[in-house]
C-alpha cells in the first residue's frame, strides 16, 4: 500500500462512490467519500497518508479546481483524477495523476501506488 492510507473519494456520483469505496477497502484502504465538491471542502480534513480521489466532472467545479482550493488551504495530498471525458495529454491537472474511466481495479491500485510515490 505504500504511503497512502485513506483515499478522500469525491464524485457525485453515488454508484461510483460506493463501489470505489468497497474495492478500495477490499485493498486495504481506510476510505473517506464525499457527494461532491461542496461537502467535501467543507468538512474533510486531510492528513499525512491520505490521497485524493476525484472524478474531474463534478457540478459547479472540477477536480482539479477542488484540489487547488485544498492547496490553497495548505494541504497537499497527493491526487488522482479520474475521468472518461478527458484525455490526459491535454488537461491541465495541476501535477494529479490521470485514471481514465472505466478503469480496472489494478489500474487503480497501480496509480495510488504511484501517486503515493510521487513528491508531494
Amino acid at each position: 500500500m505504500g504511503d497512502i492510507r485513506r483515499v478522500h473519494v469525491i464524485d457525485d456520483d453515488c454508484a461510483m462512490r460506493e463501489s470505489l469505496g468497497l474495492l478500495l477497502e477490499t485493498l486495504g484502504y481506510a476510505v473517506e467519500s464525499w457527494d461532491g465538491s461542496q461537502p467535501a471542502l467543507e468538512r474533510a480534513e486531510f492528513l499525512p497518508g491520505d490521497l485524493l480521489l476525484v472524478d474531474y466532472r463534478l457540478g459547479g467545479c472540477t477536480g482539479v479546481d477542488i484540489l487547488r482550493r485544498i492547496r490553497k488551504r495548505g494541504y497537499r495530498p497527493p491526487a488522482i483524477v479520474m475521468s472518461g471525458h478527458l484525455r490526459s495529454e491535454t488537461a491541465d491537472l495541476d501535477g494529479a495523476l490521470f485514471l481514465e474511466k472505466p478503469f480496472a481495479p489494478q489500474a487503480l491500485l497501480d496509480a495510488i501506488r504511484k501517486a503515493g510515490a510521487a513528491p508531494g
